[in-house]
């Protein structure tokens, strides 16, 4: 297996293109901000529930230390990989907060935590993770963290979830929605993302001449990655796959067809091993109508209140305020609580990644196009994921936003020439 990370590795003598030797500290402090960048995208898949009802991410402790070490460099954040639709978001969440403050008389906890500071903590991922993917084998070794770490983290909550480790289950990986697996994020959709995306990543990379992780390991995880996508039951996870495999028969084939006999292998395992009343289980977890009933009278419950202000939307937390429930769909809650104008430029942002992957995959180097096209298959997974979870806050989806930001940095001229800017 390829190295991870290795603090080892030498930093270049001299600066980017400039030619000017880099003194010893500053290669120092550079290795400490990507070792703190490793440990942040390795404990991505790990969160703990609190009996507050919200849930602590050790991740960020991590990110908090890489904003001390980064300050003092005044080329930590490059303005080309950020765009306007950037302060565009954080301008229409300061009106939804302000319209539900102007509606309401306060400000809850719930939303200023996990909506507002929980937006400049993913500002904050951002900024640090394009801040150190500045060449092609640092965006490589990033994500081969990232697929590490899942699948580690996975494969220990399969033998888990069938009851290998009852200590495990008990205390580290606990079910929070019986019969479906839910790793260490608890919630078995936003898990079932978080796999899509490592997915997404390695399988797309397998085939090409650099991969993520190849070999035996390689398969493995493809096997580990793909059960558990299934075991989460989730459709919108399983919606994010389809999107990814879509993606894959016009671009590799031969990545679609290992996804394809995967998928199709677990289930006939599972099927021909498993009893008529494990069969009938499997069968109503993953039909769950009621879950789909309760969908849809969400969607229409958020309609009228959309149309109660279609511009501005009804204010930030206001659908929850009033059906203690949180809207299972990013756009619809978009639209709803953010009004069109909210709505428009959740669009553009996430569009204008889009357009940035396509461009640099157009550009990039042919042995990294398809490190790149991976990048806008995790981004366009989650996307499809949105459409059944409230999916904006996934740490995994920025992850892939800002690499796709970073590659095409690498791949404009004037970039090149001035990889700080």
């Amino acid at each position: 297996m390829p190295a991870i990370i290795s603090l080892d590795d030498p930093l270049p003598a001299t600066g980017f293109t400039t030619g000017i030797p880099v003194p010893r500290d500053r290669k120092r402090l550079r290795n400490l901000r990507y070792l703190l960048v490793g440990c942040y995208v390795a404990l991505l898949p790990v969160q703990f529930a609190l009996d507050s009802g919200m849930r602590l991410a050790p991740s960020d402790a991590f990110l908090f230390l890489y904003l001390i070490a980064a300050a003092p460099d005044r080329h930590f954040l490059r303005t080309r990989v950020w765009s306007g639709w950037h302060p565009a978001i954080l301008l229409t969440f300061s009106l939804a907060t302000l319209t539900s403050l102007m509606r309401f008389g306060e400000v809850t906890r719930y939303m200023l935590l996990n909506k507002d500071m929980g937006m400049l903590v993913l500002f904050a991922a951002y900024a640090a993770l394009t801040g150190e993917a500045r060449d092609w084998e640092a965006i490589r070794r990033i994500l081969r963290v990232f697929v590490v770490s899942v699948a580690i983290m996975n494969a220990v909550a399969l033998v888990s979830f069938y009851g290998g480790a009852p200590l495990l289950a008990q205390y580290v990986f606990p079910v929070a929605y019986t019969g479906r697996l839910a790793g260490m994020l608890i919630d078995p959709n936003a898990y079932g993302g978080l796999l899509v995306v490592a997915l997404a990543i390695h399988v797309t990379t397998f085939y090409s001449t650099k991969p993520i992780l190849g070999g035996a390991w390689g398969v493995i995880v493809t096997i580990t990655l793909a059960a558990g996508i299934l075991l989460t039951y989730s459709r919108s996870a399983w919606i994010g796959a389809i999107c990814v495999l879509l993606g894959l028969l016009v671009v590799n084939r031969r990545a679609a067809a290992s996804v394809i006999v995967t998928v199709a292998a677990i289930v006939g395992v599972a099927l021909a091993s498993a009893d008529q009343s494990t069969v009938d289980n499997m069968i109503e977890m993953a039909a769950r109508p009621q879950q789909v009933e309760d969908r849809v009278q969400i969607v229409s419950k958020a309609i009228p209140m959309f149309l109660e202000s279609p511009v501005w939307g009804i204010g930030l937390g206001t659908f929850y305020r009033f059906h203690n429930i949180i809207i299972h769909n990013t756009p619809i809650w978009f639209l709803t609580e953010f009004g069109v104008f909210g709505f428009i430029v959740f669009a553009g942002f996430i569009t204008w990644f889009w357009r940035r992957g396509f461009a640099a995959y157009r550009f990039a180097p042919a042995e990294e196009k398809a490190l790149v096209f991976a990048l806008i298959a995790a981004h366009t997974a989650i996307l499809g994921l949105s459409m059944g979870v409230e999916a904006f806050y996934q740490r995994h989806w920025w992850l892939s936003a800002a690499l796709i930001a970073a590659s095409y940095s690498l791949t404009r001229r004037d970039d090149r020439e001035c990889p700080d800017c």
